[in-house]
């Protein structure tokens, strides 16, 4: 099984999607919570400098609606999956226009 680490920041927003994925399919990750101190350090390392980030074997996807659409199809060979999958896609997608508010 690949090594999974999820990186943002401390609260529920454009990473709880890939979060409740892991926790449906009782997938281990790294559940890694950027303070505002680290992601100062860390911002310029990441893709588009920006959170959250899914590492997968040392390779990076970013992009909230990437790494939920990468798991949502890795896990999610299972017909209720894809109304699980137009549901998580459906609260990502509010999540980033509230987001885009702020």
């Amino acid at each position: 099984m690949p090594n999974y680490k999820l990186s943002y920041f401390d609260v529920r927003a454009l990473a709880e999607p890939a979060r409740i994925i892991f926790a449906l399919f009782d997938v281990s990750f790294e559940d890694h919570r950027v303070s505002v101190e680290e992601w100062n350090k860390l911002k310029q390392r990441t893709p588009y400098g920006q959170l959250p980030v899914l590492e997968v074997d040392g390779v990076e996807i970013g992009q909230s609606m990437s790494i939920t659409r990468y798991l949502a199809r890795k896990f999610g060979e299972r017909d209720y999956v894809l109304q699980f999958q137009k549901a998580v896609s459906s609260y990502a997608i509010e999540m980033k226009k509230i987001n885009n508010f702020a």
